[in-house]
């Protein structure tokens, strides 16, 4: 949860590796790679992304933060997943729903993420965790009635995932109610139960 996986971190744990990966990531990968004038922004605007990793993510909100315009937050988002650096799920349901509804993001290694917002909100850092193991199944994210649960695979896996906390009384009633083929509370004392 706190160093993440990349190898040559893990081994080391050389935070000016780390950095360095990033800087390349930010100047190569982004700035030269599409002729970016507002480089200031393109970092912080990587900063944001890590700050709410794990979380929904408006872009509305993030461009009056950084004074730059929603198309260009819309873009600088795109150059972010096209790294590879972070990933965005949608909201499960009606394709309606799924354009309108904020996307969650998540990084694409929590060491990386930690490096900038330090080790502390350590459930969307095991939720991030999470998702980097089942991202390869496509899950979506189920919101209904203000009341969220973090995945529904393709496979129509329901998983909700908590760190040393429970589902509230109503995320319980979505979580059992909900048409699932199976269901997984993933839990951080590492104990799966399958409802």
């Amino acid at each position: 949860m706190k160093i993440g996986g990349i190898p040559e971190y893990v081994l080391t744990e050389n935070l000016e590796y780390v950095k360095q990966l990033i800087d390349d990531i930010l100047y190569k990968d982004i700035i030269a790679m599409h002729n970016i004038k507002e480089k200031t922004a393109v970092k912080e605007f990587f900063f944001l992304l890590m700050e709410r990793a794990g979380k929904q993510i408006s872009l509305n909100k993030i461009s009056k933060i950084l004074g730059i315009s929603v198309d260009t937050a819309k873009r600088f988002f795109e150059y972010f997943l096209d790294t590879y650096i972070i990933y965005a799920i949608e909201r499960c349901g009606k394709p309606n729903e799924r354009l309108k509804s904020p996307k969650k993001i998540y990084a694409s290694d929590v060491g990386i993420k930690n490096m900038i917002t330090g080790f502390r909100d350590l459930g969307a850092v095991f939720e991030n965790l999470v998702f980097l193991k089942i991202k390869n199944k496509n899950p979506c994210y189920v919101l209904q009635d203000s009341i969220e649960l973090d995945f529904l695979t393709d496979d129509r896996t329901l998983i909700e995932v908590k760190y040393e906390r429970e589902l509230n009384k109503k995320q319980l009633k979505l979580f059992e109610e909900f048409p699932a083929q199976r269901k997984i509370l993933v839990d951080s004392f590492e104990k799966y139960q399958n409802l």
